[in-house]
This record gives C-alpha cells, sequence and structure tokens, in this order.
C-alpha cells in the first residue's frame, strides 16, 4: 500500500438502471486524507447540493451520492476521449479526512433511469 494504507475498490453495476457503485476499503493505522475525482464531459453542468453532486449533460443527468461526510468541489479540469486529445472541462472532486480503518460506498446514479418521468 501507499503510505502505510492499503486499498480495494469494488464495483457494482445495476444492469438495468445503469447505476454504478464504488465500494472503497482502507486498512491500516492513524488519520489519513483522501480524494476522489470524478471528470466531466466539456459542457456538464455541476451543482453542488449538500451530500451530493448533481450534473447535467446533453440529456442526460448523474447524481453522485457518498454515504459519508464528503466535502464536494467543482474545479477546472480536463476531459481526454483519446490518447494526445484533450479539452478544458470540470472535474467534481470529494475529500475526506478520517481514521483508518474504514468502508465507505459512492454511487453513481443514473438519473433518467431511476427518475419515473423519464420511463
Amino acid at each position: 500500500g501507499y503510505n502505510g494504507v492499503r486499498h480495494r475498490r469494488r464495483f457494482r453495476l445495476n444492469k438495468v438502471s445503469g447505476d454504478l457503485e464504488l465500494r472503497d476499503s482502507f486498512e491500516g493505522d492513524g488519520t489519513h486524507s483522501f480524494e476522489w475525482f470524478f471528470h466531466t464531459l466539456p459542457g456538464t453542468m455541476i451543482t453542488i447540493n449538500g451530500a451530493r453532486a448533481d450534473l447535467s449533460y446533453g440529456s442526460g443527468a448523474l447524481e453522485l451520492r457518498a454515504d459519508d461526510d464528503f466535502s464536494w468541489e467543482s474545479g477546472e479540469g480536463w476531459y481526454s476521449p483519446s490518447y494526445g486529445v484533450r479539452h478544458r472541462s470540470h472535474v467534481v472532486t470529494a475529500r475526506l479526512t478520517r481514521q483508518l480503518p474504514f468502508t465507505l460506498t459512492i454511487r453513481i446514479v443514473n438519473r433518467n433511469a431511476s427518475d419515473p418521468r423519464n420511463k
């Protein structure tokens, strides 16, 4: 691991809704700071809304949710659709400082699929 921290990640995809669940487990000792980065398509509109981040792009909409006290931020970054190509875009960053060990879950919710108005 890095700096005495061992990290494991599990992915779970709901094939019907398109929702993706990331489950991160951290083992080790002490208190550490962690960051998660979510790069978006150019033109994505981002709204930080308490414990979640709402993303809208074209006809799509996603929601980033966590089961913990994240500090969500939106900033400038890059999107790379292919090797050697990059476009300015936004990055949603989640930050957390926590005592080890712990496990948390981040959900990427496909709002188009889970919203009954879109069915």
